[in-house]
């Protein structure tokens, strides 16, 4: 992607009015970026726009856009005109969207884009790729407090060290406070690999399951409380219904 110029966006995601939670998957190709520019605003254009790298701007505006046409469903407005309120943490926060009604997450991979939408559930969602550049010291504090026998089953360690900083990544994002936890305030017991996993951020509880990606990527979904029913979406660029 070299350029995000204004366009016109008639894109819906067709949010459920059941409570529950929903993650949307798509590619960060130059087609979504030309179907979601007309989501962004001028200052988002231009903070997209100093990224060095043409991957890093294509993610950001996908990710970026799926935010505000989300965020625009929610309020029944145009995404372009969601207004953006961050938290003493740095969260963005749609402008009278509060996350006990309709909570909102969004991640990025290797050109994987995630947006995630809560109703009546906060949530945070994380996705990585098995050959992500993490530091090492980074996971092994990590590591420290996400534990648990169904992490045996993955026989390749990176591959499990990765899921493991995924679940921290989502857990933080989900409580609000992002990096400015230290790693020993978080810790998860994984006892099941595809079903809901008891977590603490700072005391609270939460629950955390891993998405069920395609090969090489991997993701984590934390909620304040267990969903029974969580669906995961592929976006399609070419669905005329979009």
């Amino acid at each position: 992607m070299d350029t995000l110029a204004e366009t016109s966006s008639s894109i819906r995601l067709g949010l459920p009015a059941a409570e529950g939670a929903t993650v949307w998957l798509t590619r960060a190709t130059d087609e979504w970026v030309g179907r979601l520019a007309g989501c962004l605003s001028a200052e988002e254009r231009d903070d997209i726009a100093r990224l060095a790298r043409s991957e890093d701007r294509a993610e950001a505006a996908v990710s970026r856009g799926l935010w505000r046409l989300a965020a625009g469903e929610a309020l029944g407005k145009p995404a372009l005109r969601v207004g953006v309120e961050r938290t003493p943490y740095g969260r963005p926060l749609p402008e009278g969207l509060p996350r006990t009604r309709c909570d909102l997450g969004v991640s990025h991979a290797r050109g994987l884009v995630a947006i995630a939408v809560g109703h009546g559930v906060r949530l945070g969602v994380d996705l990585g790729h098995r050959y992500s550049a993490v530091p090492e010291d980074a996971i092994a504090q990590v590591v420290e407090g996400i534990t648990g026998p169904a992490l045996e089953l993955i026989p390749d360690p990176a591959e499990r060290q990765m899921l493991c900083w995924c679940i921290f990544e989502a857990l933080v994002k989900a409580d609000g406070r992002g990096m400015h936890l230290s790693p020993g305030m978080v810790t998860a017991e994984i006892r099941t690999l595809w079903g809901w996993n008891m977590a603490r951020v700072a005391g609270t509880v939460w629950w955390v399951q891993r998405l069920r990606l395609q090969e090489g990527y991997l993701g984590a979904l934390a909620v304040g409380a267990p969903c029974e029913d969580l669906t995961i979406t592929q976006l399609d660029a070419t669905d005329p219904a979009g």
